[in-house]
């Protein structure tokens, strides 16, 4: 089950990887809180799948996508995009270190 796999997975992550999906999520849920659906993406806007998330539905994702035939080749790949596009506004430069496991954030 993924979602067994993601809820006993959460907390073994480390700090940053938690407090980076807690961050994501608040800002999504934020996003939905406070934005009218006249003013959301209509593809998206009033559907019943458009829901809050919490950290364990972004790491089930995460999970899901990792699990499909190929596709986890491209996960690493997918999350160093989306921090290099945050890089470039917190200024910081991402990379995977093998060692620690961890990302490592430089300034």
């Amino acid at each position: 089950d993924i979602r067994a796999q993601a809820e006993a997975g959460f907390p073994l992550m480390s700090e940053r990887l938690r407090a980076m999906l807690s961050g994501y999520t608040q800002g999504y849920n934020h996003y939905l809180e406070v934005t009218p659906v006249s003013q959301q993406d209509p593809r998206c806007a009033g559907q019943p799948w458009l829901q809050p998330i919490s950290e364990v539905d972004m790491v089930t994702f995460a999970v899901g996508i990792a699990l499909l035939p190929g596709a986890g080749q491209f996960l690493a790949p997918l999350f160093v995009a989306a921090l290099t596009c945050l890089s470039r506004q917190w200024k910081v430069r991402p990379h995977w270190s093998i060692n620690q496991r961890d990302w490592i954030y430089d300034r």
